[in-house]
């Protein structure tokens, strides 16, 4: 089995886990019986012509921890499950991509890079977001407005960085 449906079925089995736990959690059995079944239409995703799969199963599964969240369920566990549901579109977007690809060396070694990036985008990710819940820290608005206007140009200077040292031109393809 290749790297990338491996790394597929752990996180399609784990995003629905969390999920289902967090509402067996809350005592709402129909809920974790519902997340289930979601959870299994992927495993027919090259089966069922369409592209109508990757993002009915992603809108499922958020919303799915959306109300988990407001029927009292752990944001531990929800969060997770979303993020791992995220991590399993990406990879069925990227099955279908690479399912006409020419040279199996390159392939491998894109492949490779795509679950580097995807690893430590959803490690990260998880860990601040967890973070977020831990911790609380009670800042004024005006001050929180500032520190999103500086992430938000820290990334675009980021981003204009990378797409230079990438030779390729950060405006409009025309």
């Amino acid at each position: 089995m290749s790297l990338r449906k491996t790394l597929f079925l752990f996180c399609l089995v784990a995003s629905t886990a969390c999920l289902a736990v967090a509402y067996a959690l809350v005592g709402s059995w129909q809920g974790a019986c519902a997340v289930v079944l979601p959870g299994l239409f992927p495993l027919f995703h090259r089966k069922i012509p369409g592209r109508w799969l990757p993002p009915a199963f992603l809108s499922c599964m958020l919303c799915a921890a959306a109300v988990g969240l407001f029927a009292g369920a752990s944001p531990h566990l929800m969060l997770p499950g979303a993020a791992l549901a995220l991590a399993a579109w990406d990879l069925m977007n990227l099955d279908r991509v690479m399912a006409g690809s020419g040279s199996a060396h390159s392939a491998g070694r894109f492949e490779m890079r795509h679950a580097r990036v995807l690893a430590l985008t959803l490690g990260l990710g998880l860990l601040l977001a967890e973070g977020g819940i831990v911790l609380s820290v009670p800042l004024p608005f005006p001050v929180m407005l500032l520190l999103v206007i500086l992430v938000v140009f820290s990334l675009s200077r980021v981003f204009r960085v990378l797409v230079r040292e990438s030779g390729r031109s950060p405006g409009p393809r025309r």
